[in-house]
C-alpha cells in the first residue's frame, strides 16, 4: 500500500506533472529557484496522503516490535545485522563512528556555501552544483584511465578486470530504450558477470566504470567458491567497487592540472560519499529513534514522526545547512523505512568499511595487495568480522570505522585548499 501510495503522488513544478522521481532530479539543478520550487512542490506534494503513510509507518513498527519480541532479538536492529552476517557490536561502533565526525561534513557544507555565495543552505541546496567544469573523454581514453589503475595496483587484478573489455561484457553506449543507471549482473561461479553503464564521455563515466568492474572483479574472483557462497553480503558487496573507485580517482586527482575540474570532481565524490554514508546513517538514527519511542510511547503522530526526522538529520549539517519546517514531512517517501527495516545502515556501512581497506593499503603498499585479493576470493563464505580479521583489522573498534573518515576528512582539506576557503 506504501509504495502504491508514493507510486501516484504527483508533483506540480511550474505548471509541469511530475512524478516523485523526476521532481527529486530537479533538487541537483544549477538555478536555485528552480530547487527552491522543486522543494516546495515536493513537500506539497508528500503533505498528500500523508497522514495515510503514518498510519502504515506505525504498522510496521509496531508488527516489528512484535516479531522481535517473538523471536527473543534484544534490540530492534538486531534481526536486520543477523540477516547481515554481523554483530551489533560492528554495528554499533559504525554508528558511533560516523555520527562522531559529523563534522566533517559541516565543514564541507560550509565552503559550499560561500562557493555558492549565498546566505544560508536549505535542503534544496544539498545537491546543487558547485561547478559545471568537466573534462570529455572517448571510450578509449576511459578505457586506459581504469584498466591502467586497476594494473598498477595489482597485475592480477588488472587482467581480470581486461576480461571484461576483451569479451565484450560491458554494455556502455547510450542508445534509445536501454535502461539507465549502472550496474554489474553476477550470474553464476561458473559464468562471468555483465557490467551495464550508460557512457556519456564525462569524466565521471569513468569513475562509474571503474566502480562496476570493481564488482566484476570481486565475482571472478570469488567464482571458485560455491553458488551459495560466492556472492558477498550487503555489508562486503560495496567493497571491491568502491576501492577500485578510489584507485581510479586518486589516478585523476595525480595526473589533473586543471584546479577547476579537480574542484569539480572533488565535490562530486565528497557529496556522493556523504549521501551515502553520513546521511544513511543519520536515517538509521532516526529509525532507531522511531522503532524504540513506538515501543515504549505507542502510536505516533505524523508530526512527531517529522520532528522526529529533523533531529535526527540536523545534526549532520551543523550550522553549515538548515533544514526548514517543510523537511519534516520528507522521511514518508523513504521505502526503505517500511519494507526493510533496519536496511539502510548498509549503505554506510559497505562503503566506509572499502573506505577503510582502501586507508590500509595505502598505509602498506604493495605487501597488502595479496590480502585484499584473497579477501575479495573469499566471496560470502566467511563472515565480514572474521573476513576483516584476516586483514588485520577489527570492525567492532571505532578506530577502523575512524581510518575511512580520514580519507573523507582529507578530502575535504583539499576541498578547502582548492577553493581557498576554510
Amino acid at each position: 500500500l506504501f509504495e502504491e501510495l508514493c507510486a501516484r503522488i504527483r508533483v506540480e513544478v511550474d505548471g509541469r506533472d511530475l512524478a516523485l522521481d523526476q521532481a527529486l532530479t530537479l533538487l541537483r539543478e544549477p538555478d536555485r529557484e528552480v530547487r527552491r520550487q522543486a522543494s516546495a512542490a515536493l513537500t506539497r506534494a508528500l503533505s498528500s496522503d500523508l497522514r495515510t503513510r503514518g498510519y502504515i509507518f506505525n504498522v510496521i513498527l509496531q508488527e516489528k516490535a512484535i516479531d522481535d519480541r517473538l523471536r527473543h532479538f534484544p534490540t530492534w536492529i538486531s534481526s536486520r545485522n543477523l540477516a547481515n552476517e554481523t554483530s551489533d557490536e560492528a554495528v554499533q561502533a559504525l554508528v558511533d563512528a560516523v555520527t562522531g565526525r559529523y563534522d566533517v561534513c559541516v565543514r564541507y557544507y560550509r565552503v559550499k556555501r560561500k562557493l555558492l555565495n549565498v546566505g544560508d543552505l536549505h535542503e534544496w541546496d544539498r545537491y546543487a552544483p558547485v561547478s559545471d567544469t568537466t573534462r570529455d573523454l572517448t571510450w578509449d581514453d576511459a578505457k586506459e584511465l581504469v584498466l591502467g589503475s586497476y594494473y598498477r595496483f595489482s597485475k592480477r587484478a588488472g587482467s581480470q578486470v581486461e576480461e571484461f573489455f576483451k569479451n565484450s561484457w560491458i554494455d556502455a553506449p547510450v542508445v534509445p530504450g536501454k535502461a539507465g543507471g549502472a550496474y554489474c549482473m553476477p550470474v553464476t561461479p561458473r559464468h562471468h558477470p555483465y557490467v551495464l553503464l550508460n557512457f556519456t564521455g564525462k569524466l565521471r563515466d569513468a569513475l562509474v566504470l571503474a566502480h562496476e568492474l570493481g564488482h566484476g572483479l570481486h565475482d571472478r574472483l570469488a567464482s571458485k567458491q560455491h553458488i551459495f557462497d560466492y556472492h558477498p553480503p550487503l555489508t562486503l558487496a560495496e567493497t571491491a567497487s568502491v576501492f577500485g573507485e578510489a584507485l581510479t580517482f586518486d589516478r585523476i586527482m595525480a595526473e589533473e592540472k586543471d584546479p577547476k575540474v579537480r574542484l569539480a570532481l572533488l565535490c562530486g565524490q565528497c557529496e556522493d560519499a556523504f549521501s551515502t554514508v553520513f546521511r544513511q546513517v543519520a536515517f538509521n538514527r532516526y529509525e532507531d529513534a522511531s522503532h524504540n519511542r513506538r515501543r515504549t510511547e505507542g502510536e505516533l503522530s505524523v508530526e512527531e514522526l517529522g520532528e522526529m526526522f529533523q533531529e535526527k538529520l540536523q545534526p549532520m549539517f551543523g550550522d553549515a545547512l538548515i533544514l526548514t519546517e517543510e523537511h519534516k514531512v520528507w522521511w514518508s517517501y523513504v521505502g526503505h523505512f517500511l519494507h526493510t527495516p533496519g536496511y539502510v545502515y548498509a549503505y554506510a556501512f559497505g562503503n566506509l568499511l572499502a573506505l577503510s581497506v582502501y586507508h590500509r593499503y595505502l598505509e602498506r603498499g604493495e605487501e597488502f595487495v595479496e590480502q585484499y585479493l584473497e579477501f575479495l576470493a573469499a566471496g560470502g563464505s566467511t563472515r565480514p568480522d572474521e573476513l576483516v580479521k584476516r586483514i588485520g583489522m577489527d570492525i567492532t573498534n571505532p578506530d577502523f570505522w575512524d581510518a575511512g573518515l580520514k580519507i573523507l576528512d582529507g578530502m575535504v582539506t583539499e576541498v578547502e585548499g582548492l577553493s581557498g576557503i576554510q
